[in-house]
């Protein structure tokens, strides 16, 4: 791990050219912040239409979807997004980030076959989500966020901190728009699908990033694909059950008010927790 974050820190200073380790890091916090903020304003301006075009049992099946989602994408990468920022050579690097796409659609395909499990026994009603959610939504959006974190964390492996925020305020502005456009023509659901498509633009931009490194036939073996599971085993071993963790404490209000009493409670809560 040390020499990992080493090596980060010396290509970090290769591109500094004229400018300071710290005026470089100065510029590159400033950058993220600056584009989180603007991130942030856009959704925040973006509720008070969307709050006018969905009524709150849209708002509590759009959080509950998003909180079994979230969860279920961030377990499917096994964690390993993360080596590809403190990964060492860029042939290691590549190779996580095939596995980790690899893995995140394996995955995308179990959830879906659970769905049409669940659907064609008739438990699907256990869960407070159409059919449709479990079957294609949520896996779709599982490989989405994947491609997504591959794009991050290779952004800041890259110190391109100006694409990165670009495409943070790109994607946010991608989903309001999206999401009022939908709610405008009643499109249901509406906010599950701005949601996958800004998702789908960083997803399209991870995607791109791995194949400029090229692609062989041995990156495909299942060896090659199992590798960093076993190089990196503490990624799944113990950041995930953590995020898994973290996730569902802040979803399970919303899922248990969903569940017993109904969407429209579960989307007045998600909600204020929103405008909050």
């Amino acid at each position: 791990m040390t020499s990992s974050i080493l090596s980060c820190k010396s290509r970090m200073a290769d591109d500094l050219g004229p400018m300071s380790l710290g005026r470089r890091f100065f510029v590159s916090v400033s950058t993220l912040m600056s584009s989180t903020i603007i991130a942030q304003a856009i959704t925040f301006g973006a509720s008070f239409i969307l709050t006018r075009l969905y009524s709150p049992s849209e708002y509590g099946h759009y959080s509950i979807f998003m909180g079994i989602a979230a969860a279920l994408g961030a377990a499917s990468t096994g964690a390993l997004d993360r080596v590809i920022l403190l990964g060492g050579s860029d042939g290691e690097v590549k190779q996580v980030a095939t596995t980790v796409f690899a893995s995140s659609i394996a995955c995308a395909g179990i959830v879906s076959l659970l769905g049409l499990a669940l659907t064609l026994t008739g438990q699907n009603s256990l869960i407070p989500l159409e059919p449709a959610d479990l079957q294609f939504h949520i896996p779709v959006f599982m490989v989405c966020l994947a491609g997504g974190q591959v794009f991050i964390y290779s952004s800041l492996r890259a110190n391109t901190m100006r694409t990165l925020a670009a495409a943070k305020i790109g994607q946010n502005m991608l989903v309001a728009g999206a999401q009022i456009l939908l709610g405008q023509a009643r499109v249901i659901p509406g906010l599950v699908i701005g949601a996958i498509a800004g998702w789908f633009l960083v997803f399209v931009m991870g995607l791109r990033w791995r194949l400029k490194l090229g692609l062989g036939r041995e990156d495909f073996r299942l060896a090659s694909l199992v590798k960093p599971f076993r190089k990196h085993s503490r990624y799944p071993r113990y950041v995930v059950p953590n995020e898994l963790l973290d996730n569902l404490s802040h979803q399970l209000p919303i899922f248990f008010i969903g569940a017993f009493l109904s969407l429209t409670e579960a989307g007045q809560y998600g909600i204020a927790v929103l405008m909050l």
